[in-house]
């Protein structure tokens, strides 16, 4: 297994496949176990649950002194982004508990300094939409669909009060302007398989702050001993 020359812990994957499933080597070379953490989350989330929503989307760092020095000690935003985003469906009445599986990871741009978060996460199809709708409005930020529940936990996050949509980027499709998500079936296979390959960019090795101290790839499934990159 190929390793790099920076790290020698650091083990990467060069092919475009990953245990048969393909893989976005356009963003690569990828980290082997990034992938695994990735392949293993999916096959948990596919078992346990008949159909599943998937979002991606990134979170922008405001690139100002009190941001900067936040992020210097770990991932302390990303924390308080689940906990905001958590917390209002925890006041539903709905019977059923919200779980929310995800995987994130942390980039830096080494020519400007920014720092993103990149954000796959996987939600119970039939729960989420008893909660809010998943459909686009004119007014993102302050909707009570999806969106506007991650741009405003994002917010939050960040310590600002008024949510601001320029914080959160969502893929999009081309003609409708419709935020792009993905329903799967736990039985539809290629569907499946299809995820694996538009989210294996998370664990590409570029821009990743290997060797700090915190972690910088990371999923719902992941053991707390696990939690640091060196």
């Amino acid at each position: 297994m190929p390793t790099n020359d920076q790290n020698q812990y650091i083990q990467l994957h060069y092919a475009d496949e990953y245990n048969g499933n393909p893989v976005d080597q356009e963003q690569g070379p990828l980290i082997t176990r990034h992938l695994n953490s990735l392949e293993d989350l999916l096959y948990r989330v596919k078992d346990t649950q008949p159909e599943t929503l998937a979002v991606r989307f990134d979170l922008h760092c405001p690139n100002t002194f009190e941001i900067r020095a936040t992020l210097e000690y770990g991932n302390g935003l990303i924390s308080l982004f689940w906990q905001h985003l958590y917390n209002p469906f925890l006041d539903s009445t709905t019977n059923t508990c919200p779980k929310f599986h995800f995987a994130w990871t942390r980039e830096h741009d080494r020519n400007t300094g920014q720092v993103d978060y990149k954000v796959l996460l996987l939600l119970n199809t039939y729960f989420i939409q008893e909660l809010c709708n998943t459909r686009p409005v004119p007014d993102v930020g302050r909707g009570d669909n999806l969106a506007g529940h991650i741009v405003r936990a994002w917010s939050h996050a960040l310590g600002i009060p008024d949510p601001v949509v320029q914080l959160v980027s969502f893929p999009t499709d081309p003609h409708t302007g419709e935020i792009q998500t993905m329903r799967l079936m736990t039985n539809d296979h290629n569907a499946w398989q299809q995820l694996f390959l538009q989210s294996s960019s998370l664990c590409k090795y570029e821009g990743k702050p290997l060797g700090r101290g915190f972690c910088a790839f990371r999923t719902s499934n992941r053991r707390s001993s696990e939690d640091r990159d060196d």
